[in-house]
Formats: C-alpha cells, sequence, structure tokens
C-alpha cells in the first residue's frame, strides 16, 4: 500500500488524547518511514494550523513516533522530526495553556535525557535543565552512569504519585490520558531493559565459558609439563642405572682378568702330554731285562750311552718356569 497525504491528514484529523488513538496513529505511521521527511513536515503544518486542544495530541504523536523508531533503530523519523520539532515546540508552547505547557516541559525533558536525538533539543521558550539536556549518565564514571539509570524508576514512581495526589487520590476521565502515557513509557521501558537484560545475560556466560575453557587449557599444560618432567626423570634414571650396570660389569672383568695365570715364554714351555711322554719312554729304559753280558754290557753301553744322552737331553732342555701374575 502506497503512502498517501490525504490519508496521513485523516489521521491527524481524528486523532484524539488516548494512548489506543496515539498508538495506532504512530504504528501506520511508522509503517512509511521511507516518507519521513513529508510525513514530519505536514505533521509541523497541521500542528501550527490546529487549536490549542488539539496540539497536545500531536506532540504525543510525535514523542511516540520518535521512540518508537530509536527502539527499532530507524533513524529516519528521528532525523526528519529532529529538523521541525524546536520551531513546532516552540510555537506551540506559546498557544496553549499553562498547564499544557508543563507537559510539553516534560516531553522535551524525557526526550533530551533519554537521547532520542543526536543532539539535545533546544526550544524556545521551554527551560530544560542541563543535566537533562545532557542525558542521564553521559558524563562521570561508570558507578555514577549506572547509579543515575537506577533513577529511572524511581522517576516513574514520582510521577506516578505527584499524578495521584493532583487527582486527590482518585483518577478521573482526564486523567486518562496521561496514565495511557506513563503505561505507554513504562512498557516501553521494560521491553528495552528486558531486551538489554538478556544481552547482558548472554555476555556474561560467554566470558565465563571463556574462563572456563581458559582454565581447562592451562590444566592441560600443566599436566603436560608434569608428564613431560617425569619422562625425563625415568629416561634419567634409567641411564644412570644402566652405566652403573656397565660399570659393574667392568668391575667383575679386571677382577677376573687379575685371577688368571700367565707364562713368562709360552714358546720354551712344554705341554703336560710333552711331560707325560718323556716320563713313560724314561720308565720303559729303566725296566728292560740283560740277557747276556754282552748285551747287558751293549745295554750297559746303551743304558749309559742312553743315560749320557738323557743327561744331555735334560741339560739341553730348558726347564718350565711359571709365573703369576702379582
Amino acid at each position: 500500500m502506497s503512502y498517501s497525504e490525504e490519508k496521513l491528514l485523516q489521521k491527524l484529523d481524528s486523532l484524539a488524547e488516548t494512548q489506543d488513538s496515539i498508538v495506532s496513529t504512530s504504528q501506520w505511521v511508522l509503517f512509511y518511514y521511507r516518507n519521513a521527511d513529508q510525513i514530519a513536515s505536514r505533521w509541523e503544518k497541521c500542528l501550527m494550523e490546529s487549536p490549542p486542544s488539539k496540539i497536545l495530541a500531536l506532540v504525543y504523536l510525535a514523542n511516540d513516533v520518535v521512540q518508537q523508531s530509536r527502539a527499532r533503530k530507524k533513524t529516519e523519523f528521528i532525523d526528519a522530526f529532529s529538523t521541525v520539532l524546536p520551531n513546532a515546540l516552540s510555537y506551540a508552547y506559546g498557544k496553549v495553556p499553562e498547564s499544557t505547557q508543563k507537559r510539553l516541559q516534560k516531553i522535551v525533558r524525557v526526550l533530551n535525557e533519554r537521547r532520542v536525538f543526536p543532539q539535545p533539543l533546544k526550544v524556545k521558550g521551554i527551560d530544560v535543565p542541563e543535566a537533562a539536556a545532557k542525558g542521564d549518565g553521559e558524563s562521570g564514571s561508570e558507578g555514577d552512569k549506572l547509579k543515575a539509570l537506577t533513577t529511572v524508576g524511581s522517576k516513574f514512581q514520582r510521577l506516578y504519585h505527584e499524578l495521584l495526589l493532583s487527582a486527590n487520590g482518585s483518577f478521573t476521565q482526564t486523567h486518562l490520558s496521561e496514565l495511557e502515557q506513563i503505561q505507554g513509557s513504562l512498557k516501553e521501558n521494560i521491553a528495552i531493559m528486558q531486551e538489554i537484560e538478556a544481552n547482558v545475560s548472554k555476555d556474561i556466560e560467554k566470558i565465563h565459558q571463556r574462563s572456563k575453557i581458559q582454565l581447562q587449557k592451562s590444566a592441560e599444560i600443566v599436566k603436560k609439563q608434569q608428564e613431560l618432567q617425569e619422562l625425563r626423570k625415568a629416561e634419567e634414571q634409567k641411564r644412570l642405572k644402566e652405566e652403573a650396570e656397565r660399570l659393574e660389569r667392568l668391575k667383575r672383568q679386571e677382577e677376573e682378568d687379575n685371577l688368571l695365570p700367565t707364562y713368562q715364554d709360552d714358546s720354551d714351555s712344554d705341554s703336560e702330554e710333552e711331560k707325560k711322554e718323556s716320563s713313560s719312554i724314561a720308565e720303559s729304559d729303566n725296566e728292560t731285562p740283560v740277557h747276556s753280558s754282552k748285551s747287558s754290557s751293549t745295554a750297559g753301553n746303551s743304558n749309559e750311552s742312553s743315560t749320557i744322552d738323557g743327561d744331555n737331553t735334560d741339560q739341553e732342555r730348558p726347564k718350565k718356569k711359571l709365573r703369576f701374575a702379582d
């Protein structure tokens, strides 16, 4: 459905100071955000042409449109109304009675406190406190800003009690518009705070998860370092044990080597078999019988010769010399 200025004029003409009328018209206007400049310009013209009794409803409409735009993060109507509101509100302030002027002052203060526009609204004829013009918690420490935010609920409570006192403890039809405005503002603030609270909760959960993961990683690193130290310790103990065993083997080998006999001259020594053979020959010669004198003589000569030869042989054969290692 395309935008129609004629339809807009019908909506503005039928606008009333009730929450249902203002909210329904605001929703219709917000749908045509692409025509924000045209709508804001036509709204300003309609306000200046309207009687004083109609002005407050038109201001309530503009207030709802810009605050809903801020909540939806749509800047088209905020930019459009930021150029027409100061002049339109200044004109309206001079045309309405004092009771309505107070309400206009309150609207300007709320818009500045919530920082709906990039710059605070400065309306000729309407004095806005400096703190409200700067916005709650704009300067100062984070603690001061949070403290300022916690007073929002108290402000709503104070506003409600002031309205209740002005009504002498009993609201009537004349207070319906203000009550509906308070209700709308409360709902909007509650929705915004719930959204912020959900985002803050998610951020806190993410931080806890990251911290948990970091702690797990740190624990794993410490565990790996301990395992590495244990492995190095075991390898060092194994190396020391092997070295001790090697030294022990060398020591035993050296002791065994010192106990074995060694010959001074192995080339001159006779074997055990040679000694036995020599002894057998000598015994055989001594036991041979004498058959005749000649043979005896011959044998004697032979024995003598053998003895001489044997003596010579014994004299020529080197004697064995054994030595033991010290």
